[in-house]
């Protein structure tokens, strides 16, 4: 996953959908699993974290 999300600053560009269904790909091919996740720099994967703060909005 390294790999495939350093592409995402490079040659690659991705947003946050495309990086949360690569780490929900790995959850779902992985059943022995219990999580995955991500860690960033503050803005580091499009400069719009303040959208993204306050409670979880469940679906």
């Amino acid at each position: 996953m390294a790999h495939t999300f350093a592409l995402s600053k490079g040659s690659l560009p991705m947003g946050r959908p495309q990086l949360n269904a690569i780490l929900h790909n790995v959850l779902i091919s992985n059943p022995e699993f219990n999580g995955t996740y991500s860690c960033w720099e503050p803005n580091a994967i499009d400069g719009a974290d303040n959208r993204y703060t306050g409670p979880v909005q469940r679906q």
